[in-house]
């Protein structure tokens, strides 16, 4: 039941600042209906010009922070497996405790909740030089310490193939990792590919957070938001954050 109204209370603050993000973005663009003032929902912005602008902005910002971190929050107990061939009436539980076998790990039945594959279907599947693609199998675990046990154990066995764990098909690399909201694996992606750039051996996420490091006995850098990839990495697009805003809701 606590499960339930946790997720039902999550579902309503994201419709809450989904609702929040949209009028604010309409007024700064001019669209809002004319019997819609802002007054009535966020009296500190009645600042205008530049500064009411900027006001605006920021607000953005922070609700983006917070969806995407209660959203993250959600996924803390999950974990993405990539490289596993996707084949008709495939057993995914079978699977994920072969899986756990081979890697060291003991799993049973009762130590996660489900397995599954997001997206289309096998039938459609998702193609590139003709080649099928398959889709990430996603675990959710009862526990986040089995989770972290799970990740730890992949990390010591890297060149484990999806024919170590007797999968029909090709033999393809297998990769274990945190699952990630779209927003995360976006900005990670992006981190990485300036970490490199900018000289960082390493570049990797923990709990939904990424880190890099420049070589072996260095610190590790918490790249938390844009302001850090722009103090540490670099970075000249400060609008970043507001476009993808606009973008998205203009779909």
């Amino acid at each position: 039941m606590t499960t339930i109204r946790l997720e039902f209370n999550f579902c309503q603050l994201i419709a809450t600042y989904y609702k929040s993000i949209s009028l604010i973005v309409s007024i700064i663009y001019g669209n809002t209906n004319n019997n819609i003032s802002i007054d009535c929902y966020y009296p500190e912005f009645l600042v205008t010009g530049e500064s009411g602008i900027n006001v605006l902005k920021a607000t953005i910002s922070s609700l983006e922070k917070q969806i995407n971190s209660q959203a993250q929050s959600a996924l803390r107990n999950e974990l993405e497996i990539i490289g596993v061939t996707e084949t008709p009436n495939e057993n995914l539980q079978h699977i994920i405790l072969q899986t756990a076998s081979k890697i060291g790990v003991s799993l049973t039945c009762e130590d996660h909740d489900w397995v599954m594959r997001p997206g289309n279907s096998y039938a459609q599947g998702t193609q590139t030089s003709n080649k099928i693609i398959p889709r990430p199998l996603i675990v959710k675990f009862m526990r986040r310490a089995k989770r972290e046990d799970f990740l730890k154990a992949a990390k010591t066995r890297r060149n484990i193939t999806s024919a170590d764990i007797e999968i029909q098909g090709p033999a393809r690399k297998l990769y274990f990792n945190e699952h990630l909201t779209k927003h995360n694996r976006l900005f990670f992606r992006d981190t990485r590919s300036r970490a490199k750039e900018s000289g960082y051996k390493y570049c990797w996420i923990k709990n939904g957070i990424v880190h890099i490091r420049k070589h072996e006995g260095r610190p590790a850098i918490k790249i938390r938001n844009l302001s850090d990839m722009h103090h540490h990495l670099g970075l000249h697009d400060e609008n970043v954050s507001v476009c993808s805003i606009i973008k998205d809701r203009n779909k």
